[in-house]
């Protein structure tokens, strides 16, 4: 007799690690709710701006630079010159290998998206209502990772803060521990800290 074992819900580890980057990709960029901040950027370019880059591919770079965990905008723009398939992904074949934005209008394009952080914000609570739908307890038991945010900044920039080339949100910290640990020996080698 063929027993067929009840499959879950949802297992990271078997629908979604498998991916490869280019599908994972792909799932952001159907899934995000993101169609009124593309309205509002192509409204505010209006008929007069530069449309060599529409907004949506622009957009769709940036989500790629996450996926791909580029840590600049320029390795992100480096693996676009040499990707075609994330090109493709990304553009609809619009792009190709010497047509990719710069590093500039990149940038430009960034600054255009920090007046709109609420509708950004906004598609962020939209995605954490859906997981709340799908998993009943989500949100109940919250963790926070410790990880250092990396700056290339060496100290708190001083001057205007309007201006994007200093650090200005940042401060230095230092991780503290409070609490007695016990440890427990499991082997030689393996220590289990329990607070």
């Amino acid at each position: 007799m063929a027993i067929i074992p009840q499959q879950s819900f949802f297992n990271y580890d078997t629908e979604v690690s498998d991916y490869g980057d280019l599908e994972r990709l792909r799932m952001v960029i159907e899934l995000l709710p993101d169609e009124d901040l593309i309205c509002i950027l192509e409204q505010k370019r209006g008929k007069c701006g530069r449309n060599k880059f529409p907004v949506a591919v622009m957009w769709n770079i940036l989500l790629a630079g996450y996926v791909f965990q580029h840590p600049t905008i320029a390795s992100l723009l480096r693996e676009l010159k040499r990707n075609a398939q994330l090109r493709l992904v990304v553009s609809g074949g619009i792009l190709n290998s010497n047509n990719v934005p710069s590093a500039s209008a990149m940038c430009r394009f960034q600054k255009s998206l920090y007046e709109h952080q609420d509708i950004i914000d906004r598609m962020f609570k939209t995605v954490s209502g859906w997981l709340g739908d799908l998993l009943p307890k989500f949100g109940e038991r919250t963790a926070i990772d410790s990880k250092v945010i990396e700056s290339y900044a060496s100290r708190r920039s001083k001057g205007n803060p309007g201006d994007l080339r200093g650090e200005h949100e940042a401060k230095p910290g230092k991780k503290v521990y409070s609490g007695k640990a016990k440890v427990n020996y499991l082997s030689d080698n393996l220590l289990s800290y329990t607070f």
